[in-house]
């Protein structure tokens, strides 16, 4: 499998930066990305960083990017290995940059723990 290598993820807080400076009229949706790419763009991952989700539109597959977020990379693995997102709803996306998950019950009784995976992160940005 292949993942694009142009606009990689782990570019996402240079993205946040630098949305303050550009017409949002011309930023490229994933169609653009890839209808503007070449071969040259493509690069093959490591299995052990892609993480698959399987949602009833079919399949996501992230590419997670632990150079650059160790702590947190090491976080998002606890949370899968306890499978803390399973079934949680996706309550916002924005193309290109962001998914977030939800837990409805979340500060109140029976919302989910997060086991052993950190409550607080530092910052890692490198």
């Amino acid at each position: 499998m292949q993942i694009f290598n142009r606009f990689p993820i782990y570019l996402f807080i240079l993205a946040i930066l630098l949305m303050n400076f550009i017409n949002a009229d011309t930023l490229l949706s994933s169609q653009g990305i890839l209808d503007s790419s070449s071969g040259a763009d493509w690069r093959t991952p490591e299995d052990k960083n892609l993480l698959y989700m399987q949602h009833a539109r079919g399949q996501v597959i992230f590419e997670l990017a632990p150079a650059f977020a160790p702590e947190v990379i090491r976080n998002i693995r606890q949370l899968v290995s306890q499978a803390y997102f399973d079934g949680l709803a996706i309550i916002r996306v924005q193309d290109n940059y962001v998914v977030q998950w939800g837990d409805s019950l979340a500060g109140k009784d029976g919302a989910r723990t997060l086991g052993d995976a950190k409550t607080e992160l530092e910052p890692e940005f490198f």
